[in-house]
């Protein structure tokens, strides 16, 4: 009778040590789902407002767009030059909203959002010059005409 008893303890501990590890598992779970909800959430409301990184008057930086830069890397540029926080935001704007900036040297400005740089950084030389928005590097075939 004394080994039923033993049986019935161990058989009880490893029950409730079964129950406890699952309740553990479960929240560990539940925190790693709202933690990645929170920056999925925090992402996409950053793909679609315009933040700036700074009130006017903001600080003029200069950059350099090459011919053929992909999405991303223009998007490490501007994060780099401290004009955007997250580069992956311009990237992921850049694909919805179809970007495509022109290759040239672009003065722009900490207080824009990137919609502002874009539109800066697209219009064709002519435009920028009169504006004073760009310094232009080289013609490619569309500010030709």
């Amino acid at each position: 009778m004394a080994k039923n008893t033993t049986g019935n303890k161990r058989s009880m501990a490893f029950l409730v040590f079964r129950i406890v590890l699952r309740l553990v598992i479960y929240a560990v779970a539940v925190m790693i789902l709202v933690t990645c909800v929170k920056k999925a959430y925090h992402f996409g409301y950053s793909v679609f407002t315009m933040e700036v990184m700074a009130e006017d008057p903001g600080e003029d930086v200069v950059v350099t767009i090459s011919e053929g830069m992909s999405s991303k890397a223009v998007g490490e540029l501007l994060e780099s030059k401290g004009l955007i926080r997250d580069g992956s935001v311009y990237t992921v704007q850049a694909i919805v909203y179809k970007y495509k900036p022109l290759p040239g040297t672009y003065v722009l400005n900490t207080s824009q959002n990137i919609k502002q740089m874009v539109d800066v950084m697209t219009v064709a030389e002519e435009e920028t010059e009169e504006d004073k928005n760009i310094i232009p590097t080289k013609k490619n075939s569309t500010q030709e005409e």
